[in-house]
């Protein structure tokens, strides 16, 4: 009887994975990956809203002054108390963050009444009228002037800018500015409201 050896050859099979050092290592990569990636994209946007902001703000203080130029400048009589020597007058006051424009009228009684309003502009977080001359209590009792200048700061959510304009006067006004019991000028910091007339009303 022959006995035959038959020889098996086995193969073995050698499965390789991923260490956990080679696991940490890739998330720790993509994790700055990640992180740059958010931080540029972060970065964009809150540069775009910027300038976007800007723009606006740009935009409404354009607007707001190029009304008020058009208001002002012809007017007839400016002053920082009511006009009551006609029989109408309007005032320039930021109500909130909206300019507004109110006529008043006066009615059969005598009495100055609220007769329109109209909106000059919107998103405005400070109007103040100055004094070309910083100094008004180095002149008489009427601070004699054809100009006038506008100080404005406009705002979007994430931009506020100041603007200045000065105004030139057409009909060569007399500005009054407030004065107490002694003449004496009582200007606050802030003038946010102001009181004309017009020839054409």
């Amino acid at each position: 009887m022959i006995w035959r050896v038959v020889l098996v050859k086995v193969h073995k099979r050698t499965r390789k994975g991923l260490t956990l050092i080679e696991v940490i290592l890739t998330i720790a990569i993509m994790t700055i990956i990640g992180q740059a990636l958010y931080s540029i994209y972060h970065v964009g946007t809150k540069s775009f809203e910027i300038n976007r902001d800007m723009g606006f703000t740009q935009q409404d203080a354009r607007l707001i002054l190029e009304n008020l130029n058009n208001e002002m400048r012809t007017a007839k009589e400016v002053s920082t108390d009511i006009i009551d020597s006609g029989n109408k007058y309007s005032s320039i006051v930021k109500d909130g963050n909206v300019l507004k424009k109110i006529s008043y009228v006066m009615n059969e009684s005598g009495d100055f009444v609220e007769d329109s309003t109209k909106i000059l502009g919107t998103n405005i977080n400070m109007l103040n009228f100055k004094p070309i001359d910083q100094n008004p209590e180095d002149i008489n009792i009427e601070y004699i002037t054809d100009m006038i200048s506008v100080e404005i700061v406009t705002n979007e959510e994430n931009v506020s800018r100041s603007y200045t304009m000065d105004i030139r006067l057409e009909n060569g006004n007399i500005i009054k500015y407030s004065t107490n019991e002694l003449g004496e000028y009582n200007l606050p910091e802030t003038i946010d409201r102001i009181y004309y007339t017009k020839y054409d009303e």
